[in-house]
Order: C-alpha cells, then sequence, then structure tokens
C-alpha cells in the first residue's frame, strides 16, 4: 500500500509540475523553493565554492545527531582566489521542529563598527526584504577555542575561516566584511556576506573610533561598503529547481564546529517566549 502511495504522489508531482522541497543553487543563484522564499544573486565575478545544508542543533557549538535548525549555504570565492573576495549566502530555518523562533539580536554586533539599514540591490523592485547591514572586523584565525582577540587576529568559532582552514585555502589573519540579514518569518532568516583581507595600513581599533581613522580610509571603507553591496541582488521568488539536477555531496571539507547562529542571524528561542 505505502508503494503505491508513493507511486501516486510521484505521478502527481510530474503532472503538476511539484518539485519537492529544495534550497540549493542554480547557475550563481542561492535559492529556495519553500515558501517563505528567498533568492540571493551573486556577482558573476564570484564563482562557487561549494553549498550544502547543516542540521544543527541550537543548544551547543558542536554538530550532533539532535538537529533542531537547518542552515542551509553557499559559499563563493572571486575568480582570481578567495584572498580577492570570499562570500558567502545561508538560511537559517528553525521552523522545521516546531514550537522554536528566531529572535534578532538588538543593536550592533560586537565585532561590528558601522551600521546601516541598506542591502543588497532588490531585484524584483518590491520584495521589502528590511535588511540589517553591519560593517565588520573580523579575526580569521581559525578555531583557537580563546574568543575574539583584535590585538591578536585569534578567533574561535569562525565557521567561514574554519571552512576555508580545513581546505588549504586563503585565511587571512583579519577579514573586512560586510553583512547582511532579514527576516523571512519568526523562524526563518536570510545572511548573505561578503569578506576581503582587512587592509594592512588601517589599524582595527582605528575603525572603532573613527577619529584615529588614517587619511583615505574612510573613503577605502566607502567603497567596500559599495562594491560589497553590489555583489549581490535579492527577491523573494522561489527558484524553480525543475530542470536542475539534484546537488550532489559537497567536496568542501566542513569544521567540527557549526556556524554561530546567534552572532550570524540571532538567538533560537522557544516559541513561547516572551517577544
Amino acid at each position: 500500500m505505502r508503494q503505491w502511495l508513493c507511486l501516486l504522489l510521484s505521478l502527481a508531482a510530474g503532472m503538476f509540475g511539484c518539485t519537492p522541497s529544495r534550497t540549493g543553487v542554480i547557475g550563481n543563484t542561492f535559492t529556495t523553493n519553500t515558501r517563505p522564499a528567498v533568492s540571493v544573486h551573486v556577482d558573476s565575478r564570484l564563482v562557487l565554492l561549494g553549498n550544502g545544508k547543516l542540521h544543527l542543533n541550537a543548544q551547543t557549538d558542536v554538530l550532533t545527531e539532535r538537529a533542531t535548525v537547518t542552515f542551509d549555504f553557499a559559499v563563493f570565492m572571486d575568480a582570481a582566489g578567495p584572498d580577492k573576495g570570499i562570500a558567502l549566502a545561508a538560511v537559517v530555518d528553525a521552523g522545521g521542529q516546531g514550537g522554536l523562533r528566531i529572535r534578532p539580536p538588538v543593536g550592533k554586533s560586537k565585532d561590528a563598527f558601522a551600521e546601516g539599514d541598506k542591502g543588497p540591490a532588490d531585484a524584483a523592485a518590491s520584495s521589502g526584504l528590511g535588511w540589517k547591514e553591519e560593517l565588520l572586523c573580523l579575526p580569521f584565525g581559525g578555531n583557537t577555542g580563546e574568543g575574539m582577540d583584535r590585538s591578536t587576529g585569534k578567533a574561535s568559532g569562525d565557521w567561514l575561516a574554519e571552512l576555508l582552514e580545513a581546505n588549504r585555502l586563503f585565511v587571512p589573519a583579519r577579514r573586512l566584511t560586510a553583512r547582511w540579514t532579514a527576516g523571512l518569518s519568526d523562524a526563518k532568516r536570510v545572511v548573505v556576506e561578503y569578506s576581503e583581507p582587512w587592509p594592512d595600513w588601517i589599524e582595527p581599533e582605528a575603525a572603532f573610533t573613527p577619529a584615529l581613522l588614517p587619511q583615505g580610509a574612510g573613503e577605502y571603507l566607502q567603497a567596500f561598503a559599495d562594491r560589497a553591496r553590489g555583489t549581490f541582488t535579492a527577491d523573494r521568488m522561489p527558484g524553480d529547481f525543475r530542470s536542475v539536477p539534484e546537488d550532489q555531496p559537497s567536496k568542501l571539507i566542513l569544521p567540527r564546529r557549526q556556524p554561530d547562529l546567534t552572532a550570524l542571524v540571532g538567538e533560537i528561542i522557544s516559541a513561547a517566549q516572551g517577544r
């Protein structure tokens, strides 16, 4: 009986053009066909390094089988190499288990030296994603377990740094990062970020105290922000995977530590908790 039911469902999907729920990459677009949907289009100067899905436990930073949250991601790098630029796009969904939602962080992240409400260009001109924008100075030292220290450039839990390190790719001591986050629902958020190596001629502490910035630094940081924003366009259109082959297992070596969801999108909490 069960086999017949599966066959009927498969035939119905074919007849009505239905495709299974899926998040992945089509061309240079990171997208999902599950609603609320989002599509993030990445500039063609960047190429796909890899993409995949992680099942995360909101209560620990180590990957386990007791997953409560999904983290679909795609990593892109400049065609000239990751030392020229690297981008991350991800959808964090805490709605699969029910009873969970994501509480966005209030105020600036501890690594952010500037914030705003601009975002990637709206490809549909009407999506209204409501991006939160931050410019960050992120230590890029791999998984040292010592916490953030701008004086040494060491960091712990920097998942993207650890991913590059695990795959023996370029890992600068610090990165200059533009990050945008937006809510798709109470339990689903999208995050996109673009990074380049931190310029050696700007002291990291100076970014947090504008009066200390050397001549030309303000213009440099503004040009980076514009360049980073131009790396993406986004809209709420669902991806059409009907003619796209199933994703193959990612060849990327993944870090043992899971992404820091609190830093990226906010705290995973019970839906019953007060807002």
